[in-house]
């Protein structure tokens, strides 16, 4: 059974969710978000495990997606992407500040950059790379951070050598 964080019963339906459409072949996702039960990496993983054990079938498991807390450290930022490897599909990729302004994605660059190579590592076959929050609504500024991301995915090519794409 599913139990919320104060140790009761959760009223959610996820594992009966996840056997609907496991039986359809759809595969669900839980979104990362802060002040929610996949709020961390360890209360995600623990979400996640806790649906698996009350599903009726482990076909098709459960999984998330990540995106990093504002104000959340660089480093532990990273750890938490780490420690959720191979449970994750999809990354919310955007620029914020510690109070969740806006920035132009370029602003971390350096942070995303080492993200971006600690999936590639994880040896992952494919994660979807979602980019959302853009500074000011702006549709100049999408097509900026979209041309920035597009840049970090050919840096991390060149970094690999040839024959991978």
């Amino acid at each position: 059974m599913c139990r919320w964080r104060n140790g009761g019963p959760s009223p959610h339906g996820s594992p009966r969710a996840a056997d609907l459409a496991a039986a359809r072949g759809i595969v669900l996702h839980l979104e990362f978000h802060r002040d929610t039960l996949t709020d961390t990496a360890g209360s995600t993983l623990a979400l996640l495990q806790d649906i698996a054990a009350a599903r009726d079938t482990g076909a098709m498991p459960v999984r998330t997606y990540w995106q990093p807390r504002p104000g959340i450290a660089p480093a532990a930022a990273l750890a938490e992407l780490r420690r959720l490897a191979g449970r994750f599909d999809a990354v919310h990729v955007f620029s914020w500040d510690a109070e969740a302004a806006r920035l132009p994605l370029a602003a971390h660059r350096d942070d995303w950059l080492e993200r971006l190579r600690a999936m590639a590592a994880s040896g992952a076959p494919a994660i979807d790379l979602l980019l959302e929050f853009v500074a000011g609504d702006n549709a100049g500024q999408l097509l900026r951070d979209a041309r920035e991301l597009r840049s970090w995915r050919d840096t991390l090519r060149e970094g690999e050598g040839a024959g991978r794409g």
